[in-house]
């Protein structure tokens, strides 16, 4: 859920640093926030969110395998 709230501020953010000069003043992700959408609706400013939540998906998993395998060590070195 976090991923898709903050997934378009964070690619306004790559946007903005991707660009070479900007001619409009001082950028700010709002604005560029704004022209995403403008430009291409909703999808625009949730592209690249397929990969972005598979790998933070994967990385959970991760996470919580190692976890798991922690707990089980250490529960057998406690009883034994």
């Amino acid at each position: 859920v976090a991923t898709v709230a903050v997934f378009p501020y964070l690619r306004a953010k790559v946007m903005l640093q991707s660009q070479k000069d900007s001619s409009d003043g001082k950028p700010n992700i709002p604005a560029m926030i704004l022209k995403m959408y403008s430009n291409g609706g909703l999808s625009e400013c949730f592209q690249g969110i397929g990969p972005e939540l598979t790998r933070g998906v994967f990385s959970a998993a991760l996470m919580l395998m190692c976890k798991e395998k922690i707990s089980v060590a250490i529960q057998k070195s406690l009883k034994s």
